[in-house]
């Protein structure tokens, strides 16, 4: 298969995240999510599963977070976003909620100047 303009990256990764093997626990997920009590962010949060901003809609996040544990991650789309949107003097910090530095490695390759606001957490 041939795409124009496309790069693959394989990523090391320590279990099968993102991807179809991860349905039974988006199912518990999505159980988990329908009691809890959410509210609208009042910050930009980006989807990993869209590359855009969250709406204010509790339950179409809700969904979101479900989908991302068996959707790809458009992580380097989202960051093209935020640059070709608001700019990346409107942001303060991205978090990278996972073990490792791979997203830091990767802002470090297609944003250099912006990897100071990298927090692993």
């Amino acid at each position: 298969l041939a795409v124009a303009c496309s790069k693959t990256i394989v990523q090391p990764v320590s279990g099968a995240f993102h991807s179809v093997y991860m349905q039974p626990a988006a199912d518990e997920l999505s159980a988990a999510l329908a009691d809890a009590t959410f509210h609208a962010p009042t910050r930009t949060v980006y989807s990993n599963v869209t590359a855009r901003p969250h709406a204010t809609d509790v339950a179409a996040i809700k969904a979101k977070m479900v989908e991302q544990l068996t959707a790809g991650v458009l992580w380097e789309d989202t960051m093209r976003h935020v640059e070709a949107t608001a700019g990346w003097a409107t942001v303060d910090k991205v978090f990278e909620p996972a073990p490792g530095r791979q997203l830091s490695s990767m802002m470090k390759r297609i944003f250099p100047e912006n990897v100071s606001k990298m927090n692993n957490v």
